[in-house]
């Protein structure tokens, strides 16, 4: 059952990385996306809000925004979010 949870969030992890690429989205090995302030359109305390507004947490770092992967459902909602962002 592990395994196959990490698998899981491995998929979504790249899902997410592929979708926020444009936003600097980092290759990791960890269980987020890390999305440099630098390359993000607003500050990174900005961006969270407007997440948080639809629904979705992410974690806001005056260095940028960390974005879990979970599940796939969870993915959907997330990439959801970020068209009205």
């Amino acid at each position: 059952e592990l395994k196959e949870r990490i698998d899981a969030a491995v998929i979504e992890r790249d899902r997410i990385t592929t979708a926020f690429a444009a936003w600097g989205a980092i290759s990791s090995e960890a269980n987020f996306v890390w999305l440099p302030a630098a390359s993000l359109p607003k500050q990174p305390q900005d961006i969270a809000a407007d997440f948080a507004a639809a629904g979705v947490l992410v974690r806001a770092f005056p260095e940028g925004v960390r974005i879990t992967a979970t599940t796939a459902e969870e993915t959907e909602v997330l990439l959801k979010a970020f068209e009205t962002i």
